[in-house]
């Protein structure tokens, strides 16, 4: 089993800018981390919502939902390995923040792991 830090949901937003004050604004959670216009963490007690843009191509979003729930793992190698050989098949990716890989669980809800450089 793959140890896990932390856990994510991940909303996909039209509008980041807007996103975070209606989340910061209206329902109170505090905005914890930001990564210009690609990122935002929004934080309550035992959540993190992270926002982010919905953008084509960006990365394996959710097409109909809407939400991911991201898992950070200490090593995303490791755990991918691990969990590959269960039978789950991985789409990477790597920005300068860091390391993303991307699965489905077996009702095709979106999931990901996730290693902050």
């Amino acid at each position: 089993m793959p140890e896990i830090k932390k856990a994510y949901v991940t909303v996909m937003v039209a509008d980041l800018d807007k996103a975070v004050d209606f989340y910061t604004n209206v329902l109170g959670l505090y905005e914890d981390l930001r990564f210009g216009d690609s990122w935002a963490e929004m934080t309550a007690p035992g959540l993190t919502v992270g926002l982010h843009p919905k953008k084509p191509g960006a990365h394996p979003a959710p097409k109909e939902n809407h939400v991911s729930i991201g898992f950070e793992v200490k090593d995303i190698r490791a755990a991918a390995k691990e969990m590959e050989a269960k039978g789950v098949q991985f789409q990477f990716q790597e920005n300068e923040v860091n390391i993303l890989a991307f699965f489905k669980d077996l009702d095709g809800t979106h999931l990901y792991l996730t290693q902050v450089r």
